[in-house]
């Protein structure tokens, strides 16, 4: 917090302190002085909101692989053995592919229908997350083009 006139006196005369300072900066916004200004929305701000939005997503991303996993490690002997030779990204787009039968399923259905539901859940963070790399990228270039060199 800026220290104005005023509040330079008051810490002139009773020295520099941590419960000083939080007195003096919560009288000044009761009495709304100096409330600061907030973050302009440039690129600092777009900055961040974009990383941690893509973090998140990798992290989704990440739970969606385990899961999948998980299901076909629990799942039929014989999705299992289909399965187990591929890498993820083959699993996902084998999984995103399958067409449980209509009805109510049995066991065998309704693990075939989560695996496409979450193969599907993959895949669509997999986009996003680049569509967020392609937006970093692009404002990355534009303010500090130094830090991709």
């Amino acid at each position: 917090m800026k220290c104005h006139a005023r509040q330079r006196g008051v810490r002139r005369d009773h020295g520099k302190s941590d419960p000083l300072d939080a007195e003096i900066a919560a009288r000044s916004v009761l009495a709304r002085q100096d409330l600061g200004t907030p973050k302009s929305a440039g690129s600092s701000e777009a900055l961040r909101q974009l990383p941690a939005t893509r973090r998140a997503a990798m992290k989704a991303r990440t739970q969606a692989a385990n899961q999948l996993h998980a299901l076909l490690f629990t799942g039929p002997q014989d999705l299992r053995a289909e399965f187990e030779k591929l890498t993820l990204a083959a699993k996902v787009q084998r999984c995103a592919k399958l067409r449980p039968a209509a009805g109510i399923p049995d066991a065998r259905e309704a693990c075939k229908l989560s695996l496409r539901s979450v193969a599907r859940r993959w895949q669509h963070l997999s986009a996003e997350i680049t569509e967020l790399d392609t937006a970093i990228a692009a404002i990355t270039t534009d303010v500090a083009p130094v830090l991709l060199e």
